[in-house]
This record gives C-alpha cells, structure tokens and sequence, in this order.
C-alpha cells in the first residue's frame, strides 16, 4: 500500500484525469447560453468561489460536451471526472472508488476517522461499510487537502447511472466544499428524480432549434437529400443534436430518400430498442400494419397514411393504440419519438408485409398529380413481378425529378425502374440513365455498380460510347489512378472512330485532363491518340461555346505552349462570364475545373473566384455533389490569395468530407499548401512524404508539382532557399497549367536569394511574357518584384513599391505582404533602416492576422533587427516581462550600466546580468542598443512583446554563408 501512496503523492503536482465518457460530436453549437454560464462557473472556481451545478436534459442534448468544454477551459486546474455505468448501480461507492483511485498518496493526511472510511470504501482495509455522508465528508476532506494549492473541479457523467450510495456521498462532499476552489457539476437527463441533487443549482441543457439543426445536418450531410426528408428528420431528433446525427448516419447522405435499408446501420440505443421490442410483442396485427405504415411514408404526412390505413381496414383503436406506446405520433405530423426508430421498424416487417403496406400507400394518394414519384415509387415497391407499366411509371417520375435537388431520388427511381424492366436493353438503358444520376450527386461506387451491369447488356453504339465513357469517368473519379487514366484513353479511341462528334470531343477533353493531372508520370507513348490528333475544328457546334474554346486552349496550351494558347483561354474564360450564372455545373467535374485553371493561368483573380463561387452555388443547388470537391478546393486556393487561411481551410475540410463520403479521391494537396502557409514545418514535411507515396504510387504527376511547391513556399518562409530552389526546378520545367502564377514566384525569390543571377532572369522573363499577354495587376505585380530584385539600388525602392501596390489591386494580400516584406529587407541592407520598418511592419501585421506563422516570423526577425520590437503571436505563447525585468529594462534602455541599476534596486551586478539575460530572450534583442531602440515602444506594447521561445526573433534566417537575407553585417 506504501509504493501506491508514494505513487500518488508524486502525481500532486499534475492535473489528475480520470478515463471518462467524451461526447461522439465535438459541436457546441445552439450552447450560447449554457456555455456562458459554464464559462462563469469557472471563473468563479478560480476565483476561490466553489460552486456546485447540476446540468440536466434529455440523453443527446449536448451534456457530454458540454463538460468536455469545461474541461477546456479549466486548463491549469485538478480535474477529476468520472461517469456512470449502468452496470455498477447496484455496487455501492463503485463511483467513489474510480473518483478517488488517484488520490491514494493523500488519504495519510486526513483524520483517523474519515481516513479508516475512506479505506474501507476504497478495499484498503476490512471495516463496517460507512454511511454515505461520513463518506461524502470524507471525500470532501480529501479534495480540500489536493485542492489546497489551486482550484479544481469534479465533472460526473452519468449520474443518474451511479449507485444511489456513491450519489449521495458526492452530494454531500460538493455541499462541503462550496466555500473553497472546487467545483462539482453533476450531468444526468433528469434532476427532478434525484433528491440528493435537489438543493443544487441546475441548468437545463436545451436542444437545438429549427435553424440550428438544419444547419448542423448541413455539416454531416454533403450530399443531396430530399428536403421534405430533412424536414421529417429536423422535426422527429425534436432539436436533440444525437439523434439527427444518429438519423443522418443512418440514412446516409446518398440514399434515395424514399429508401429504407434493409437493416439500420446504427442500432437503437438500449431503451428504445427494449421498448420498440415491447410494443412490437404487444400490438395487434392492425397496429403493427399502421407502424410500418408511418414508417414507409417517407414524409411524415398523416393524411396519406391515415386514408392507406383505411384502405387495409385498419381503424381508429388502432392508432390510439400506437399512440400509447409513445413510439410515435400521427397527428398533426407523423413524427416518431426518435428518427432511428423509423429505419428499426422497416427494417423488421416482412417482405410480404412491406408490399402490402406499399400498395396502400400508393391508392392512398390524394390525386394523380400529387407526388407522382411517390406514387411510382410506393406502386415499384409493392409490384411482385416484372412489370413494365409500373417500371414506365417510375421513369416519367425519374425525369419529372431529375435536375431537382433531390438526385438520389431520381437515381433510385431509375434504379427501381430498371428491376421491374423485363426487355433487357431497355433495362439497360434506364441503368445507364441512373449512373448518370449516381455520377453526379456523388455516388461513385453505387455508379460502378450500375455500370457493370450496363456493360454486359446490348445497347444502340451512341448509349454503348456513352457508357463506356462513364465507366472510364467514373473510376477515375474513385481512384485517379494510372489504370484509370488508361480507362480514359481507351474510351477516347473508341469514341473517335464512333463517328459522334459530342463523344468524341467529350471523351478526348477527360482524357486530356486525366493526362494533365498524370504529369510527369504519364508514360508518352501512352498519349491518347484522339487527344493528340485534336484539331479545333473538332468542336463543332454540338459543344457549348465554351467547352468548344476550353477545348481548342487545352489542346494548344498542351501541344504549343503556354503563349499561343493566352488567347484561347481569354476567350473561354470571357464566354463563360458573359454566359451568366449556370442553372447547374457542367455534368462533369473537368468543365469546371478547367475553366478555374484557364482563369489562373490568365492570373485573373476575379474571374476564377467568380467561377468558383457560380460553381459551388450550381452544384449544391443541383445536387451534383461529385463537383463540390474541386469547386471547393478552387474556392479555398482563391481565398489563400487573398490571404484568408481560415476561411479557406474550412472549404478543404468540407472538400475532405465530400470526398470520404462519396468515395473519391482525398485533396490532400490542398492541407498540405495550406499547412506550408501557415508555417509548420513537421505537419508540411509529414504531408509532403505522405502526397508523395500517394502520388507515385497512383501515377500523379501534378500532385508532386504541388508537393514541391507548397514545400518551397515553406523554405522560402524560413529562409532555407536552396533548399526551396532545389524544389522548384523539375515543376518549373513541365511548365503545366495554372502553376506559373503559383511556382514562378518561389522560383524567382530562391533563385535570387542563392546567387543563381541567371536562372532569376529566365524567371523575370517568363513573369514579363504573363504580364504582356495577360495584363493584369497579379501579373505585372509579381513581374515588378522580379524586376525589383534584379535591379540595382537606384531602382528597387520604386519597383517594390509599384509591385506592392499592383498586388493590392490585384487582391493578392500575401504576395504584396511578401513584396513589402522583401522590399523591407532591401531596405536595411542599404542602410535605410527607419523606413525599413514601414513596409516590414504592414508586412508582419498581414501574415500575422492571416496566420501564415513562417514568414510573420521571418517578419519579426527583419524588424527586430531594424530595431522595431512588433507585437508577435505567432507562437501561441506569451511570456511578458515581470515588473522587475520591466524596471532594469527601462533602465538600461535608458543609458545605466548594470552597475548603476544594481545599486538603484539594491541587487547584485551578477542578478542584473540575468535578469537581462532572460530580458534579451523574451524581448527578441540581442543588445543593449537594440533594447534602447526598443525603448520608444508604449509601455503596454513593450510588455505584451513575446517571441517564439524556441526561435530567437532577432535572428532571421540565415543564407549558406551566414548572414540574413538583406542583412549588411550591422545592426
């Protein structure tokens, strides 16, 4: 017992956590107002004012986070949280004992008394069982004596889930130490049958409202659903955030709304499963048929289940007595106590029954016109046989529906359609029109399988080209792989001999693409020869206009070079503009794609957001998920333009979410671009390998030209710009699309920074063609930069001043930060070192507020050693000075030698020797004369100035031979 007690005493000075439950769904939202009060008990807590707080609400209300939050703000205090488990209620002081197990060492230090009960509850020692409050006061005794030094707080989970001894004794133990620093905050669903909890403040944890459950199922769910189904699952989770995320994992995000599967996914928690069980054993046949009934409605309209209800004879007894169960409603809504519930009673009624209820619900429609999918789709489930009648049915449904947001729907009715079709190309056809559906609202691998069937049936050459450029789409969707481009190029050689112009432009449009992003990687022997032989009269007038000139530019800009083809894509990009905003996305995601990176290979910043946002808005208007993911991507490069970093990694978060769900490839290259900006070196190395391994080991070359880009911007950042060159020749060479704007600039600063005067030239020269051809402010400011650092002193200062002023207009907040940054170190090196600080300080306020971490760094180290102390936050840490280290800083500042200010504050000369030690560290400097500088600060911006205590700001990244860059050797 001895070496536990050591053990604990040991851990003291830690804070002590105790495994516990943590909420699945990491979400606060719809907690303003339980969250503020939460945050006030913890101030109070440290303010020495214990408090005790019972938080109560329905299971799935948020309960769970809600502690996790209070464990996130109490950082620094003793935590102590444990849970309830259904299992230990009849095993009395079972929560005590796990609440106590850390707190061993300390039991030495408490009364004989209240110690021997400790033990005996603890099995330390054979005893009488004491009484709960004897043990409460125990526990209580206990907490003062590990809380002595500092506030704490007890979170209990469960509560209600604790054995009836352990409750009362933490009762009693959170009433003891209400007038010290610790806090007690019990968690249960419902205080009201807990007396012990009775005299304690509470906080009832509401659910969600209408429009926060809307949109947090618009945070799960990335691909279309029905919106009457979302309405039905808002109003069943009745604002509890659990059981719509429940619901929404349930359905799936690309499931036919009216589509029940054949077993939930997730299964009922245990007392809803316990009482569905108790119901389904109690009800009579008509009240099991009504259940299924509602369940099989996919809308929740009671109207048409009650007059289906009629139809099978089943009366009004019977839905008192479903009501009674309180599984679920009929009037006004049908709405089940919980949406799991409705998939968990499909899913159990037979195959016959389900028929039966199906047939029902069809005649129960009001009128033909009302909800004619519904009625085809109810008439498809209820059919026993082939039946092309109703399989005609559900196809008008599928086209009256197709275009709407609701394209699983239209996919399932093709689908559906197509099983009950007995003439087999005709069945095949309606496959073949369900893949499409699939394709575009996202549902990959649900499209391969459709296609699989579609490839073995007899079709017409046109729909049999079609589908096996849909095949070949497809899996280059899934996998992006060498095998799929391959897929690709086979499908653009067949369709170049079909004789089908639309065909064989659209295939040899995928296949060029698929080239384009297989790079360097793409053996060229392997080149599609429809795509090589593609003349711009093989886009005929069955092309839109634009699709025709994105055609004509890919095929010049691959074959003849970026100049030849500025034209083309100027023209592709303006027919799109002045198009209008599409009513939906091109039906494939290279239209899209292509058309954001003509606009960047033209550095036209307006025109590729625009097409980025028209993008985004048709394809979530549309349902054509399968676009969202590189439309969302384009989106987030736009925004790291113009400097917004945390907008921007909210689209690849979402693009990452879209891309799971539907099974598509992950765009890893965006974290890794965004990680490079924001200046982690470990996570952008860890990312780069990673992206690397995938690249090479699915054959894409363009991923690796994105990997050493992001790479060099990172380099650049820290200053290590050999290695950045290094990184930057092979992408440089390919010259692929839409890289120059992003690669040419990273180029250039490595090249001129390393001595490589030739190699920065060529770059000027390539940033001087882009700047001709295209005439835009991102152009010509990059291009003035190029000049700027080429040029001798007499003309840089105009140059970087006209670069940074270009880019401004341009909206390239980070590239004009990096031209004042750069302009700022020419600046110093020459001597200028007052009016160094200007452009420096706009340079390190714009990388700091945009959280681009590496070069706000390399800004301070710039203007630290210009003698201008900048408020940081890069690091995350802040280590002001103490109000001593602030008086020898004054007074040294001041002109006093460490003498002078060792007899004013009655100190040792050595003691003021460290003291300046630790000074110079926090403060960035290096000397007195750079504190003196310093010195000109307000007082409350000198002692809010933090560095990176890892990385000495005063010492900027150094070239090969030592020296910073633009430093001249003096200070």
């Amino acid at each position: 017992m001895r070496g536990r007690g050591q053990q604990g005493e040991a851990d003291m000075d830690t804070v002590v956590v105790v495994p516990q439950k943590r909420s699945e769904d990491a979400d606060l939202r719809g907690s303003a107002a339980e969250t503020r009060v939460l945050d006030a008990l913890v101030a109070d807590v440290r303010a020495g004012r214990g408090r005790s707080l019972v938080l109560h609400g329905e299971s799935g209300t948020g309960k769970s986070r809600l502690l996790d939050h209070l464990e996130e703000r109490g950082g620094g205090m003793r935590i102590l949280r444990v849970n309830g488990v259904a299992g230990e209620t009849e095993l009395p002081f079972a929560a005590v004992q796990r609440l106590c197990a850390p707190l061993y060492g300390k039991l030495g230090h408490l009364p004989p008394a209240y110690r021997d009960a400790l033990a005996v509850v603890l099995g330390l020692r054979d005893g009488p069982v004491p009484s709960p409050v004897h043990v409460g006061t125990a526990v209580a005794g206990l907490l003062a004596r590990v809380g002595g030094a500092g506030a704490m707080m007890c979170l209990l989970d469960d509560a209600h889930l604790m054995d009836r001894a352990s409750r009362t004794s933490l009762a009693v133990a959170a009433r003891r130490c209400g007038n010290g620093e610790t806090a007690f905050v019990f968690a249960l669903p419902d205080a009201a049958r807990f007396g012990e909890l009775q005299r304690f403040e509470r906080l009832t944890v509401l659910g969600l409202s209408a429009p926060e459950a809307h949109a947090l199922l618009a945070t799960r769910l990335h691909a279309p659903l029905d919106p009457r189904v979302r309405d039905r699952m808002v109003a069943e989770a009745r604002g509890n955030p659990r059981a719509l995320l429940d619901a929404a994992r349930s359905i799936g995000p690309t499931e036919m709304a009216f589509c029940t599967p054949d077993e939930p996914r997730l299964s009922l928690s245990a007392d809803w499963e316990r009482a569905l069980n108790t119901a389904l054993h109690g009800l009579g046949a008509s009240a099991r048929d009504l259940l299924v009934l509602a369940a099989a409605e996919p809308f929740g309209e009671s109207v048409t289940v009650l007059r289906a209800a009629e139809r099978l004879g089943i009366g009004r007894d019977a839905v008192d007595e479903i009501e009674a169960t309180g599984l679920l409603a009929l009037t006004p809504h049908v709405r089940f106590a919980t949406p799991l519930l409705r998939t968990a009673v499909y899913a159990r009624a037979a195959v016959a029954q389900r028929r039966r209820i199906h047939a029902a619900l069809a005649g129960g429609m009001p009128t033909e016109e009302d909800s004619p999918e519904r009625r085809a789709w109810h008439r498809g489930q209820a059919a026993v046989t082939l039946d092309e009648a109703v399989a005609t049915q559900l196809q008008d449904a599928a086209e009256l529906t197709d275009g709407l947001a609701a394209g699983a729907t239209t996919a399932a009715l093709w689908e559906l359609a197509a099983s009950l079709t007995p003439d087999r190309q005709t069945r095949a056809l309606r496959l073949l029109a369900g893949a499409r559906v699939r394709h575009r609202t996202g549902s990959l691998r649900q499209a391969l399988h459709l296609l699989a069937d579609v490839h073995t049936a007899p079709l017409p050459a046109l729909e049999r080209a079609q589908a096996a450029i849909l095949l070949a789409q497809t899996r280059y969707g899934v996998h992006r792989d060498t095998a799929a481009v391959r897929s690709l190029n086979e499908a653009a050689r067949h369709a170049a001999v079909s004789g089908h112009r639309h065909i064989r432009d659209v295939s040899a449009l995928d296949a060029l693409t698929a080239q384009i992003f297989a790079g360097r990687l793409h053996p060229p022997q392997e080149a599609v020869a429809g795509a090589a032989g593609m003349r711009t009269e093989s886009c005929g007038p069955q092309l839109p206009e634009t699709r025709a000139l994105l055609l004509q530019a890919l095929h010049t800009r691959t074959r003849h070079g970026y100049g030849p083809a500025v034209p083309l894509l100027r023209r592709a990009v303006d027919a799109h503009l002045a198009a209008g905003h599409p009513s939906q996305p091109y039906p494939d995601t290279n239209g899209n794609w292509l058309l954001c990176h003509a606009a960047v290979d033209l550095w036209d910043a307006a025109a590729w957001e625009t097409i980025t946002e028209w993008t985004v808005a048709a394809a979530r208007a549309t349902g054509a998920t399968s676009v969202l993911p590189a439309a969302l991507v384009h989106q987030a490069f736009a925004d790291l333009h113009r400097g917004r970093l945390d907008v921007a990694a909210a689209r690849v978060s979402e693009a990452e979410a879209i891309s799971a769900t539907i099974g598509a490839v992950s765009p890893g290259h965006a974290v890794l671009t965004l990680t490079a900006w924001r200046g982690d070196r470990d996570r952008t190395e860890a990312l780069a390998a990673a992206c690397r391994r995938d690249a090479e080991a699915r054959g894409e070359g363009r991923l690796l030209s994105t990997v050493e880009y992001a790479q060099a911007v990172l380099h650049n950042a820290l200053g290590d710009y050999p290695r950045a060159f290094e990184l930057t020749g092979t992408a440089m060479a390919l010259d692929e699309p839409a890289f120059r704007p992003w690669l040419l600039p990273e180029r250039l600063e490595a090249a001129a920074r390393t001595g490589h005067v030739q190699e920065a030239e060529a770059v000027a020269e390539r940033l001087a063609t882009c700047a001709r051809l295209t005439d835009t402010d991102w152009a010509r400011g990059i291009h003035l930069r190029a000049l700027a650092l080429l040029a001798d002193d007499t003309r840089a200062d105009a140059l970087y001043r006209c670069s940074a002023e270009r880019l401004d207009v341009a909206g390239a907040e980070l590239q004009a930060a990096r031209t004042r940054l750069l302009w700022g170190e020419w600046l110093r090196r020459n001597g200028r070192t007052v009016l160094a600080r200007i452009p420096l300080r706009a340079a390190h306020e714009t990388f700091l507020g945009a959280g681009a971490r590496a070069f706000a760094e390399r800004a301070a180290g710039e203007l630290a050693a210009a003698g201008f102390l900048p408020e940081s936050g890069v690091s995350g840490t802040r280590a002001a000075l103490t109000a001593q280290e602030e008086r020898i800083a004054r007074a040294v500042a001041g002109g006093a030698t460490t003498k002078e200010v060792a007899t004013a504050l009655v100190l040792s000369p050595r003691t003021i020797d460290a003291h300046l030690r630790n000074i110079f560290r926090k403060l960035g400097v290096s000397s007195r004369r750079q504190l003196r500088d310093a010195s000109v600060l307000p007082p409350e911006e000198l002692r809010s100035r933090v560095e990176n205590t890892g990385r000495r700001a005063s010492s900027p990244p150094q070239r090969r031979d030592g020296s910073a860059p633009g430093h001249t050797g003096t200070a």
